[in-house]
């Protein structure tokens, strides 16, 4: 059987992957349905949330973003940060609090996305 090398990281399917200590830059162009259900974007007032978890759902690292341009995130995780994640799966959960009207929500972009470290 041929090993094929990956690009690090890089996406299959819903599945974000990266190697062992390797640093990760990834942009997310987020776009959801608000309370009254329609599609918005990423504005500067919404702050996103995304947290890893391990399999045994125990968080591992989060990072929170505020000042949002452009509709995008990007997701960087640097040596010391890399260094949290041993081989293995992992879940991502990307949540969006923004002010509508007078009240802030809050909503789960994604919830259990798959990230392997191999």
């Amino acid at each position: 059987m041929k090993n094929e090398v990956m690009a690090s990281p890089t996406f299959s399917g819903n599945t974000l992957c990266w190697y062992e200590g390797d640093t990760v830059a990834v942009d997310f162009k987020v776009t959801f349905k608000d309370e009254n259900g329609y599609t918005r974007g990423l504005k500067a007032t919404d702050e996103v949330k995304i947290v890893f978890k391990d399999m045994a759902k125990r968080e591992v690292i989060s990072y929170t973003f505020s000042g949002i341009t452009d509709e995008k995130i990007t997701l960087w995780i640097d040596e010391t940060d890399s260094a949290l994640f041993k081989k293995g799966m992992y879940s991502l959960i990307m949540a969006v609090s923004y002010d509508e009207g007078e009240r802030r929500q809050r909503t789960t972009i994604e919830d259990n996305m798959r990230v392997v470290v191999n």
